[in-house]
């Protein structure tokens, strides 16, 4: 039997893998063990090495990660960067997409509930951004973040019936009209000359600043994972989003947050950006596409929403308070 037969055996169970040992193996680069992470992700081993073998959809997205790591001098201190298949052979296609490698980092997930792991997580992101300013690269034009927020709102309306069948149609309409209005605000902020800035400096963002992005190795070094979302553009995005992430862990607390973002440019609209309770219907609609036919997993989360929304609200008031 051969090895690509033999192989082919071992990972019977994975039609997706399976699908793409052959290719690899013509290239001379075979995988003696996996494990699945998640849909499209996958711990490999190939002799000694140890990597993330993820499958992209859009090519677009694995092509500008290659080409930013590759003017990214900073980026081994910073990142789980690119590995190439065999020598020169960066990507590997077949129908199920594109295919790439990445440095595996051992270690554990940093944790926003513990001062110490997001005090390194925004340590970490501002020393990225600061690290990547000035890489030019495709000038791919994307939206602005409200406009992102703008279609989440319209989504969370679809899912009004089920909060009128919990009983919770008050809920649904705070939330709604909260994020309306905060919104606006967000968006009468001066957004060509914070896009016009970002793209004059050629700042990058990391576009997705969640704890499982953030690895702690046994050595205490902590690096980014998972640049799928890099784009250039507004550092203020990261910010915000994390600034959001961390404040449940705060409890809510206005001084202990800024504090923490001290650095942040753009102070005004990284603070009417933590108004908007995008994560809170990021979450929901989350669970929404997840469970809308378990009812009773539904209901827990919408138990959920409305501990965490009593508690954002609290914090919109007093910081709009302070704003006006």
């Amino acid at each position: 039997m051969t090895l690509t037969m033999m192989t082919m055996n071992k990972y019977q169970g994975d039609s997706k893998l399976n699908r793409l040992l052959p290719i690899l193996e013509q290239k001379s680069f075979y995988i003696n063990d996996y494990k699945k992470i998640k849909e499209d992700v996958y711990w490999v081993r190939s002799g000694k090495k140890e990597c993330a073998l993820k499958c992209y959809q859009e090519p677009e997205k694995l092509e500008k990660q290659h080409h930013f790591f590759k003017k990214w001098k900073d980026a081994g201190r910073f990142a789980a960067i690119p590995v190439a298949f065999t020598e020169n052979m960066w990507m590997a296609g077949n129908e199920d997409g594109t295919w790439g490698l990445f440095e595996w980092l051992k270690g554990t997930h940093l944790h926003f509930d513990q001062k110490q792991d997001r005090t390194q997580a925004r340590k970490l992101i501002h020393e990225f951004h600061a690290s990547a300013e000035g890489i030019s690269g495709p000038l791919l034009l994307r939206n602005p973040l409200y406009m992102k927020w703008e279609r989440r709102i319209d989504q969370f309306e679809t899912t009004y019936k089920d909060f009128l069948s919990s009983g919770k149609r008050f809920l649904f309409h705070e939330i709604h009209e909260i994020s309306r209005q905060t919104l606006e605000e967000f968006k009468q902020l001066d957004w060509g000359k914070i896009e016009q800035d970002a793209w004059e400096r050629k700042s990058w963002l990391h576009g997705d600043v969640a704890h499982h992005n953030f690895i702690r190795s046994q050595d205490g070094k902590v690096k980014l994972i998972d640049f799928d979302l890099l784009q250039m553009g507004p550092e203020l995005y990261d910010d915000i989003q994390l600034g959001q992430r961390f404040l449940p862990y705060t409890n809510h607390s206005l001084g202990e947050i800024t504090k923490c973002f001290q650095a942040t440019k753009w102070k005004t609209a990284w603070m009417k950006g933590l108004l908007v309770p995008s994560d809170l219907l990021r979450e929901w609609l989350y669970a929404h596409r997840r469970y809308q036919r378990q009812k009773q997993k539904l209901a827990g989360h919408l138990d959920w929403l409305d501990s965490s929304w009593g508690e954002r609200k609290k914090f919109v008031e007093k910081v709009q308070h302070m704003l006006t």
